[in-house]
């Protein structure tokens, strides 16, 4: 029995077995140098978090503190501190819900004549009220970071227990929730206004 014909085939054989071996090993070390090259949506948080703690220490955002927020109506800061430690996920959405919730209401409040031009849309909020004046620009850009910062949280991992930085993000939406809630839409009429007396 000649073997030389099988040999032919079994070096080839050899060769493909010992390539997948090698290939499958290394695609899986790629794949797994590519999710530490991949931002970290909690460590970003935190991070982002500190910069705007950073920010309110040097006087960026006055009238937050925690007794300043806790007394603020509409505003149930122990549910959300209390929902934080089952959940951090939950409770930074539900801080952003009533930020939203609250704006959306402000908004409804803007007289026909001195509605913004921007859309009330989740994405545009920030810029209505911008633009109605309901928010100066430190508010509107707090208002933007932690929608940001929402969004980071709701595509990241869960945490094993509330951090600080949750805490002081439901603390910080809380206030800005409380801001936007103080608006009334002036009374002054708009325009030329002429009143017919008597005729």
């Amino acid at each position: 029995m000649e073997l030389s014909p099988y040999l032919d085939l079994v070096q080839p054989a050899s060769i493909l077995i010992a390539a997948l071996l090698v290939v499958r090993p290394l695609k899986s070390i790629a794949n797994l140098l590519e999710k530490s090259r991949a931002p970290d949506p909690i460590a970003e948080f935190r991070e982002e978090m500190q910069k705007l703690i950073e920010q309110e220490r040097n006087g960026a955002f006055p009238g937050m503190t925690l007794r300043e927020v806790t007394n603020s109506p509409g505003v149930d800061v122990t549910r959300l501190f209390n929902l934080a430690e089952e959940s951090h996920r939950s409770a930074v959405h539900e801080a952003w819900a009533e930020v939203e919730k609250i704006a959306r209401e402000a908004i409804e409040k803007i007289p026909p004549s001195q509605e913004p031009v921007a859309a009330a849309g989740p994405v545009r909020l920030g810029d209505t009220l911008f633009l109605a004046n309901i928010l100066d620009s430190t508010l509107f850009q707090l208002f933007n970071q932690l929608r940001r910062l929402r969004n980071l949280v709701l595509d990241a991992r869960e945490l094993e227990a509330a951090t600080p930085e949750v805490m002081d993000y439901i603390r910080l939406s809380a206030g800005l929730t409380s801001r936007i809630a103080r608006y009334q839409p002036s009374r002054q009429p708009t325009g030329n206004f002429t009143r017919n007396e008597g005729g």
